[in-house]
């Protein structure tokens, strides 16, 4: 898979998308997707209700289909957006686009991502949990990778350096 499936076009289409949601102040937090607003996942792909309600994981499955992004790379998009401050989240949805070069590899960004986070534990934690054992107030975020048991979980002031971290990783794929 290659990013933006090797066209300039498919990524201008969507940071331009981006682009006027984050200027007509449409980008918000905690809101997947509604009567235009929404997410840093919604407001790239705009999906459907039948989608989003019935599937929801459809949804970052979208994001292979149409950009040439790995799913998982677009469920820790969104897992960061939802923790950045308010202004942070507003941008973060277009510097994430914009740190992509067309037609890179990113297959191995999540296991680098993972590595990373691993090797720090003074600052950051990844729990890799059953996700039924998911209530730990430690943490303030979970996302559950394509239903399987594979849990992620950032501590709530870790989103900043998380953030950085990604777009330093994705720029330096080819």
């Amino acid at each position: 898979m290659r990013s933006f499936h090797g066209f300039e076009t498919v990524k201008q289409l969507y940071l331009n998308r981006l682009r006027d949601h984050y200027n007509a102040d449409e980008i918000i937090q905690f809101s997947f997707w509604n009567n235009g607003k929404g997410c840093a996942v919604g407001c790239t792909i705009h999906p459907t209700d039948q989608i989003y309600y019935k599937l929801p994981m459809e949804v970052y499955k979208q994001y292979e289909k149409e950009l040439g992004i790995p799913r998982i790379l677009a469920l820790l998009k969104d897992s960061i957006f939802e923790g950045l401050p308010n202004e942070e989240s507003k941008e973060w949805p277009i510097k994430f686009l914009e740190s992509i070069k067309v037609g890179s590899d990113l297959s191995s960004v999540w296991n680098k991502f993972s590595n990373w986070i691993m090797k720090d534990e003074t600052k950051r934690r990844i729990a890799l949990l059953n996700k039924k054992h998911a209530d730990d107030t430690e943490f303030d975020y979970l996302d559950v990778y394509n239903g399987t048991n594979l849990c992620f979980f950032f501590k709530n002031n870790h989103y900043i350096a998380q953030s950085e971290k990604l777009l330093e990783l994705l720029r330096e794929c080819v």
